[in-house]
């Protein structure tokens, strides 16, 4: 929360200096990390980490499944064009939103 208060104040105060401020806060990401930590819960619950998707609930996530780590990357290169020079926006699917 204090990291999107940051951001969005910086991001209000520094037009005027053509500076653009973005924040990306991508909550759950399917990260190796992520697959490593749901394939160890899926092997302690059920003895075979293979069954990790199972543990991936739609209805925790914003459009029912965690973004990828490309779909990350892709926004901050599409943020770092020359193209977009007028925007604000927060990569969570809404997700701040929810619930």
């Amino acid at each position: 929360a204090g990291l999107i208060a940051f951001t969005s104040a910086l991001g209000a105060a520094t037009p005027a200096d053509n500076v653009r401020v973005f924040g990306i806060n991508p909550s759950i990401t399917k990260t190796d990390r992520m697959i490593d930590r749901l394939k160890q819960t899926a092997d302690q619950k059920w003895g075979d980490p293979d069954r990790w998707e199972e543990l991936v609930d739609p209805a925790n996530y914003p459009f029912g499944r965690p973004k990828s780590a490309e779909q990350v990357a892709a926004l901050v290169v599409m943020l770092a064009s020359p193209q977009v020079h007028y925007l604000s926006v927060d990569i969570d699917g809404g997700g701040r939103w929810a619930k």
